[in-house]
């Protein structure tokens, strides 16, 4: 029998490791949170690791490989169970047009990162082009990217999250199933194989939810795309590009499918327009996306001193020129860093090319039991505290000059003109970066290509 799910519950308080790098901290107060912003205000140091080295290089795959998601496998995970019996850590990414989520393993987390693939027939841990029934006929993919994968504790499993779109809507007895482009969930007893079992290769048990209506039999779409989780208080959420936050809608069952609305998207999302959209952004902005994506379509992101062009906006309004896939790392249930790019690498936003090429930074203030309520932190003189993270020209020459000063070979060193998608691990007190990047040599889709890794202090010393 197919893996058709309808979970009563999860406990969530027990769905991220303590090795992970979503921490479960106490409740602190808005006070406190701003307390604890003020601290991180001054930004990161970054230093490379292994002097630039790549962790996915163009020579494995297409030039659109992206969306690094870094976990430390739990200790349940037997060594006859792991990718290697050294396999300490497992890091899965996509090509963003492909059809697979790869993922490599390695023992330290500076690496070296080897690749695994489920079988020699199927690539990475997912793969749809093996898969029966999702590379052909009515159920095609026509992509599938962007994982983002968490430890279940309580259940002892791994369940990832990741991005796609069908070709084909289809429809029966009344019940049409588009084809969205959005996040579906798939688990695995040990992140080896997330594959379905009927059609693709999986363990019995496990893989991808569906839902089954009629004569229709889909993956189900829970969440719309590029989604990153996080954990507050025993709740779960994601957040995404332009800062979208979403919800269950039942927090005790969070993979419940809704049996009217079998082929939507399950979850909710955060639409309430805060007062800065009301009373400035509404009039350029048809559309409410989030506080983040306000925030930066306002007139205090155009005078903000470290706006890269002052007086220009990141608008949010269309493909471009907007608040794109996002890296996060929480501090506590109080605090969310929230790293990320700017979509428009391709294209010209305000007559230039790529004007915002960094991966950048802002703080959400998630300590209100109302998700109406969060807010991008403020600093100093109530300014928001915003900054860059980490800049390709400077990345470009500390490479340049690790390796003897010559030219960078762009398959096995990291040479950026524009930073992509981020995820952060905490290992041993030290935080750790994963980003993809568009190559000065090898090219790339929209910051896009290959993944190279950080080391990032904060400038202020968070122990004082």
């Amino acid at each position: 029998m197919k893996y058709l799910i309808l979970l009563s519950s999860i406990v969530l308080s027990a769905c991220v490791s303590t090795d992970n790098s979503q921490p479960s901290k106490p409740q602190a107060s808005r006070a406190a949170a701003s307390l604890e912003a003020s601290a991180l205000a001054d930004g990161y140091q970054w230093q490379l690791v292994s002097d630039g080295k790549l962790v996915v290089s163009q020579s494995e795959g297409e030039d659109d490989q992206t969306f690094p998601s870094v976990i430390k496998v739990p200790q349940w995970v037997t060594k006859e169970n792991r990718a290697h019996p050294d396999a300490k850590y497992y890091l899965y990414y996509g090509e963003h047009h492909g059809m697979a989520i790869k993922m490599k393993w390695a023992k330290h987390i500076e690496g070296p990162w080897t690749p695994y693939n489920v079988s020699d027939s199927r690539k990475g841990v997912l793969d749809f082009t093996a898969d029966t029934d999702r590379n052909q006929g009515d159920n095609t993919w026509k992509h599938l990217a962007s994982p983002d994968v968490f430890i279940d504790e309580e259940q002892q499993r791994f369940i990832m999250s990741f991005h796609g779109k069908l070709k084909k809507k289809l429809t029966s007895k009344g019940k049409t199933a588009e084809a969205y482009h959005g996040n579906a969930i798939a688990f695995s007893p040990n992140g080896l194989n997330f594959n379905d079992a009927e059609t693709g290769g999986g363990i019995k048990g496990y893989g991808p939810i569906e839902a089954q209506h009629g004569d229709i039999t889909r993956t189900v779409y829970m969440m719309k795309p590029y989604a990153r989780f996080f954990f507050i208080n025993d709740k779960v959420f994601t957040i995404s590009r332009k800062g979208l936050l979403q919800q269950p809608k039942s927090q005790s069952a969070p993979w419940q499918i809704n049996k009217r609305a079998p082929f939507g998207h399950q979850w909710v999302s955060q639409t309430k327009a805060n007062d800065l959209y009301n009373k400035q952004v509404r009039k350029n902005a048809k559309i409410y996306h989030s506080a983040i994506a306000t925030w930066f379509a306002s007139s205090e992101f155009a005078t903000h001193p470290n706006n890269p062009h002052p007086g220009k906006v990141i608008s949010s309004n269309g493909k471009n020129d907007r608040v794109n896939h996002v890296g996060i790392f929480q501090r506590s249930n109080s605090l969310l860093e929230v790293f990320f790019w700017v979509r428009g690498d391709t294209k010209k936003i305000f007559g230039i090319d790529d004007p915002y090429n960094h991966l950048y930074r802002v703080m959400l203030d998630t300590s209100s039991a109302n998700w109406d309520d969060w807010d991008v932190v403020r600093g100093a003189n109530n300014q928001v505290i915003f900054d860059v993270a980490l800049d390709p020209a400077e990345i470009y020459q500390a490479v340049k000059t690790a390796n003897g000063g010559g030219d960078i070979n762009g398959l096995t060193h990291a040479d950026p003109t524009s930073m992509g998608a981020s995820n952060f691990i905490e290992v041993d007190g030290a935080l750790y970066c994963f980003v993809s990047f568009h190559s000065e040599d090898m090219g790339g889709a929209d910051s896009e290509g290959q993944i190279t890794t950080f080391k990032l202090t904060p400038n202020t010393n968070l122990t004082n």
